[in-house]
């Protein structure tokens, strides 16, 4: 079972997706490790597909590693799937 944890340190809330899975996608991700945390992030998304925190950094993975297009694609699906949510506008 996963859930949505909340990082004391920094406020940011993640999907806990197992005991120590979580907190890879976020190591690779600050590591600079996008295309590891790409596959992380689309994992997590299709585990939770409620969770937009899943969805709006894997668009900014995207965008990191340079596939422009795929990640602009990716913030406009993620925006229809919560078009009552600000985050991805911040974006």
């Amino acid at each position: 079972m996963h859930t949505t944890t909340v990082d004391k340190v920094n406020r940011i809330p993640f999907l806990n997706l197992a005991s120590n899975s979580a907190f890879t996608v976020v190591v690779n991700f600050i590591m600079q490790q996008f295309k590891e945390a790409e596959a992380d992030y689309v994992k997590s998304s299709q585990l939770d597909p409620n969770f937009i925190f899943s969805h709006i950094q894997l668009a900014v993975a995207q965008y990191k590693t340079d596939q422009i297009g795929t990640a602009l694609a990716t913030f406009r699906k993620t925006m229809k799937m919560f078009p009552n949510r600000s985050e991805p506008l911040n974006y």
